[in-house]
């Protein structure tokens, strides 16, 4: 896991290592292109103090953290491979009300930690949150 003080530099780190991602808040997909784009509109909020750190993971995923504090709320959760097949695919599903037939194809990870998870898992087994 990589520490940063930027957002932009943080944005830049994670697209080096992930195609594309969901908003953890809002389940939106993010390109690169856009992910960047976010970073640097953002990058000069009031609301990040000077002792906010970004956090990324080998995987791709963004977080925020204050410097003083471990908990990470996770902002940007990568997905895998091709995730426009991955995100077209579970919308159509979701529209038609059934439920992905491979859960192998997406790449799922805590909300809370960004701990990578298995297919089925109930809780995350790095910080114990329910996840269904």
């Amino acid at each position: 896991m990589d520490t940063l003080k930027n957002l932009t530099a943080a944005a830049e780190l994670a697209s080096s290592r992930c195609a594309g991602w969901f908003s953890a808040e809002n389940g939106e997909y993010f390109t690169p292109d856009l992910l960047l784009f976010t970073a640097r509109t953002l990058e000069n909020d009031p609301e990040m103090g000077e002792d906010t750190l970004y956090l990324v993971s080998a995987e791709g995923a963004l977080g925020i953290a204050a410097k003083w504090e471990y908990m990470v709320q996770w902002l940007f959760i990568p997905l895998q491979e091709n995730p426009k097949r991955i995100v077209a695919a579970a919308q159509l599903m979701q529209e038609a009300g059934e439920a992905p037939a491979e859960e192998a194809d997406v790449k799922r990870f805590c909300r809370n930690c960004g701990h990578p998870l298995k297919p089925g898992q109930a809780f995350c087994t790095n910080c114990g949150t329910r996840l269904n």
